[in-house]
């Protein structure tokens, strides 16, 4: 499976003006077009932080441009069976019902993105994983409605690339398809193959709320969690090094979808999006999984290559809720037998300056009432309430990793009002005020708490990669780390 960017591609890339890759913030960019009923290929990773993405090299190359990099972009239930079925459906886990990984049986699978896009003439297929526990009370040969074909398993990354591939290879060539491919991978524990089972690869650092000492200013259900031990560290430093070596396959598989697709010559006819489900906190907050309200856990890679476009950064916020709409717009489907939560992002994909919402919802149901929330994400903000009165609020800018809870800070009184103003309208179904345009600093607290430190200073634009299999720079404030040896 391992290859290096194809000839093929190569030449799609330099026909197209793209040697030389531009890659800067999302204003300054002018509007592109979309194709018209574009294929559309989805390849989603599983429980992927952001600090690991340095490891992609492949995807960090921004193989053949034209990818929009998402800064932002948050899972509105960040836990596998509740996360991909708000990406299939659009919806909230408390309207779709798939509220726990138990639960994938709740799906209405009759009012789902395959069936929108199958009535839209679409050929479909997902490969790889579907729902916790599918397919429940039916048989084992039941295929969900609006799927052609229909590949759910749990193999190894190459096995389910292999598989992707020739759900390409088949594609009728009189009708659009959309691809679902969805790894089981990094999930742990991670397996990676052979070839990269030994591989040094990055290891992100810890970041300064790893093992959080203080959690006095926490919810009941960060302060029961006790800190994690030596042995724990070690444990889990073990399996982030073998996450890491796996994301080199599934760099691997993107890097081979899209020589595929510029083999097929549909390279530029197809909008190929790569994400995750959600993060995973690797011992944030004391917390190693995800399901929870703090970045680490509730954002997740997000990166859309539209044809002809320039490689930006869009640092609007988006939500998984959105995804469907999104998706069912560009294809010219019509979303039936639902209501969606979500609305299409397709303006930021072509106009960088088109408007955008300045909040989304984020929730948890499982679990007591020390860990079931509602929660609103700003640019700004981060405010959530738990089902057992617990409240919550960060100041992102000035306290990026949320280590400072300001719900019963006075200084921040107003800002916790509006937050709980803007989170009912969330819950109602009603809409926030759009984001400022892209590039406009954010406001400034009305009076500012004693101690707090300014906003940080933005870091200077790492240089354009080439289209090349090479890492992108990363940001300054990380480093390359020795591989943790293996157990």
């Amino acid at each position: 499976m391992a290859r290096n960017i194809s000839f093929t591609l190569f030449v799609t890339a330099v026909l197209a003006g793209v040697f030389l890759i531009s890659f800067g913030n999302s204003h300054g960019h002018a509007a592109v077009g979309l194709p018209e009923r574009p294929n559309l290929v989805v390849i989603m990773s599983d429980d992927q932080d952001l600090d690991s993405l340095p490891v992609m090299r492949h995807l960090m190359a921004y193989i053949g441009g034209g990818w929009i990099r998402f800064t932002n972009a948050f899972a509105n239930d960040a836990k596998c069976c509740p996360s991909r079925t708000t990406f299939l459906t659009g919806q909230y886990s408390h309207h779709h019902g798939v509220i726990t990984n138990g639960k994938g049986h709740q799906l209405n699978d009759a009012a789902t993105l395959p069936v929108w896009l199958s009535a839209a003439g679409y050929h479909t297929g997902l490969i790889g994983k579907y729902l916790i526990g599918f397919p429940w009370t039916r048989p084992d040969s039941y295929r969900p409605p609006g799927w052609d074909v229909f590949e759910e398993n749990h193999k190894t990354v190459d096995d389910q690339t292999e598989q992707a591939l020739a759900f390409l290879d088949a594609a009728p060539t009189d009708s659009p398809f959309f691809l679902y491919l969805a790894y089981t991978a990094p999930h742990h524990e991670a397996t990676p193959p052979e070839r990269y089972a030994d591989a040094d690869v990055f290891i992100p650092p810890r970041r300064p709320n790893f093992n959080e000492a203080d959690v006095s200013d926490k919810p009941l259900w960060v302060r029961r969690e006790p800190p994690l031990s030596p042995m724990d560290i070690d444990k889990w430093d073990k399996e982030r090094a073998n996450s890491q070596r796996e994301l080199l396959a599934i760099d691997d598989g993107i890097l081979a979808v899209m020589d595929k697709l510029a083999a097929m010559g549909q390279l530029d006819n197809t909008i190929v999006i790569y994400l995750s489900d959600q993060g995973f906190s690797w011992g944030s907050h004391r917390w190693i999984y995800k399901n929870c309200p703090y970045v680490e856990c509730s954002s997740y890679p997000l990166f859309i290559r539209v044809p002809g476009g320039d490689n930006r950064v869009e640092t609007r916020l988006v939500s998984n809720v959105d995804l469907a709409p999104t998706l069912a717009e560009l294809a010219g489907a019509t979303i039936t037998g639902i209501e969606p939560d979500g609305r299409s992002f397709a303006p930021l994909l072509t106009d960088p300056a088109a408007d955008w919402t300045e909040g989304l919802l984020m929730e948890r149901h499982a679990g007591d009432a020390a860990t079931k929330f509602y929660a609103i994400q700003t640019a700004r903000y981060m405010y959530s309430e738990y089902a057992n009165g617990d409240v919550e609020l960060y100041d992102m800018i000035a306290d990026p990793y949320q280590l400072q809870n300001v719900a019963a800070d006075p200084a921040y009184a107003a800002a916790r009002a509006e937050m709980q103003a803007w989170l009912l309208r969330l819950l109602n179904g009603e809409p926030l005020p759009t984001a400022t345009p892209p590039g406009t600093p954010p406001p400034t607290p009305t009076s500012t708490p004693p101690g707090t430190p300014p906003p940080p200073t933005p870091t200077a634009t790492p240089p354009p990669p080439t289209l090349t299999a090479t890492l992108m720079p990363p940001p300054v404030d990380w480093q390359y780390l020795p591989a943790v040896a293996g157990p």
